[in-house]
């Protein structure tokens, strides 16, 4: 299956290159979300039922990956750092998911589609701004890796 393809590249980058493991393996559901391209749902409070991810299926194959890797990061970072997810405005959460969603380009090759293609049409709030704290957050630890061991760190 397309999705489950999808899927698996998106979630071996993320935890092989930099370091997010523990996110389970939420369902992936391509599917008609006009107007947006994605979301992430859990099914009940206690996080014991994987959530789902459902993403719009009208794009290309590229934003696609994005979208699957902006999305899978909500699931790890619920699933990884409870307690920092329970008290995190949408600055942070969508921050931390539009600059995995930037590191998933930069890895494959393409960051520049991100940068001059992609970035520009998300909302300024909270993506664009959330996405300009961590490349912040990013030098302050000393890379990519380090960062996402610091959030693991906070639990």
């Amino acid at each position: 299956m397309v999705e489950n393809t999808l899927y698996r590249i998106v979630r071996d980058i993320c935890e092989r290159k930099l370091g997010m493991s523990g996110a389970g393996s939420p369902n992936l559901e391509l599917e008609n979300m006009a107007p947006n391209l994605g979301g992430y749902w859990e099914s009940g409070k206690d996080r014991v039922a994987l959530g789902r991810i459902k993403i719009q299926y009208h794009t290309t194959p590229l934003i696609l990956l994005g979208v699957i890797a902006h999305e899978w990061t909500h699931a790890w970072f619920q699933r990884r750092c409870p307690r920092q997810d329970a008290t995190s405005g949408a600055r942070f959460t969508e921050g931390l998911a539009t600059w995995v969603q930037g590191k998933f380009y930069e890895i494959s090759g393409v960051k520049d589609i991100f940068i001059e293609k992609i970035l520009p049409e998300m909302p300024s709030y909270p993506y664009r701004e959330g996405y300009d704290y961590f490349i912040i957050l990013e030098h302050e630890h000393g890379g990519a890796e380090e960062l996402i061991d610091w959030l693991k760190s906070q639990g």
